[in-house]
């Protein structure tokens, strides 16, 4: 049988970018020059044309990463076929009050590949059907689903939801539908 995991809400989309590299140290004394902030150096594709670069994504030293915010706004089902197997608020897989939590749900710190904090952090913030995830099994064991969770920045209190497991086998995305509501820059 197919399964479906459909992940509804808010969602981060973010780059790493060291600041050490030389294109972003030249970029660096063009901001100070200007007196500008990042966000208005990065997101000027013409600018950064100029430098180069098309896209903040190719100074980046680690691919994109993403993730569901976990708000009580935000939502998870679960499907088999049509048929909605569990639909919940994604805020209650890390809520520490359940007694007997939905699913099984592990948190850990991301392993940056970045060798100082000497970086910046580009977020895209997202909102509508962050991830549609697809898994084939012979029956659905909730026991068998884990929801890994990450705390990507120190800084804040923000967990994502970023990879989901099934018996043991990461389950690969195979698509999304949303919609940018902002964009933002953060020195690290």
């Amino acid at each position: 049988m197919d399964f479906i995991v459909n992940l509804f809400g808010n969602g981060i989309r973010y780059w790493i970018i060291s600041k050490n590299d030389p294109v972003v140290n030249e970029l660096s004394k063009l901001k100070t020059k200007l007196g500008i902030r990042w966000d208005q150096l990065l997101f000027d594709l013409t600018l950064m044309k100029k430098f180069g670069i098309d896209h903040w994504s190719n100074l980046t030293e680690i691919p994109e990463q993403y993730g569901m915010m976990l708000t009580v706004n935000d939502r998870i089902e679960i499907k088999n076929g049509v048929k909605i197997i569990k639909k919940f608020k994604a805020a209650e897989l890390i809520d520490k009050e359940e007694l007997f939590p939905l699913f099984n749900t592990s948190v850990y710190s991301p392993k940056h590949t970045y060798e100082s904090q000497n970086a910046l952090l580009v977020a895209q913030y997202e909102t509508g059907l962050i991830a549609k995830y697809y898994f084939h099994s012979s029956r659905f064991d909730p026991d068998e689903l884990v929801f890994h969770v990450c705390k990507p920045f120190e800084s804040t209190n923000d967990k994502l939801l970023q990879v989901i497991t099934y018996n043991g086998t990461s389950i690969k995305k195979q698509s999304e539908d949303t919609v940018v509501r902002g964009l933002r820059v953060y020195e690290i």
